[in-house]
């Protein structure tokens, strides 16, 4: 189970650099994981141009074909795909719309904006500035809150009331 693991650490050195010696005493095991991996059904889509380039990159250093740096490739596609999923979700709120100005579609709107902020990282997450920006953009022409709009674009630049909070 470890000699699998091993594939999915993100930034494996020795994945990375000595593909030659990583075999850890399965060579057959990772031969035939690379044989199963580089069949020519697998080598269409982003995958396979992943391993694509690890079957050429193992032809120029004259080493045989690894399996577990294949499995490699795959843990990192996916952990791009992870990454982009936050900016998607990101981008998700940054493009939400509000309908309308009734009461039900502001308590839609604010769930929609809850459960899009909730599904974000704390460290993806968009900066208050942003969501300050998003959201007084969203609501400046609400008139039921017009009297809040009215403070805010009143108060200073560095002001408490300017931010999302």
């Amino acid at each position: 189970m470890r000699w699998a693991q091993t594939a999915f650490e993100p930034s494996n050195e020795q994945i990375l650099f000595h593909p030659e010696n990583f075999s850890d005493g399965l060579p057959r095991l990772d031969a035939w994981l690379a044989g199963q991996l580089s069949e020519p059904k697998h080598m269409s889509g982003n995958i396979g141009m992943r391993f694509q380039g690890c079957l050429e990159r193992a032809q120029l250093q004259a080493v045989p074909l690894k399996g577990r740096r294949m499995l490699h490739e795959v843990s990192k596609a996916f952990a791009l795909d992870r990454m982009r999923g936050s900016q998607l979700t990101q981008q998700a709120l940054l493009e939400l719309l509000l309908d309308s100005f009734a009461q039900s579609d502001l308590r839609l709107f604010y769930d929609r904006v809850e459960f899009i902020l909730n599904s974000i990282q704390p460290n993806m997450q968009p900066s208050e500035q942003t969501k300050y920006i998003f959201l007084f953009e969203r609501l400046k022409k609400c008139n039921g809150m017009r009297r809040h709009i009215d403070r805010i674009r009143d108060s200073g630049v560095n002001s408490q009331k300017r931010s999302f909070g």
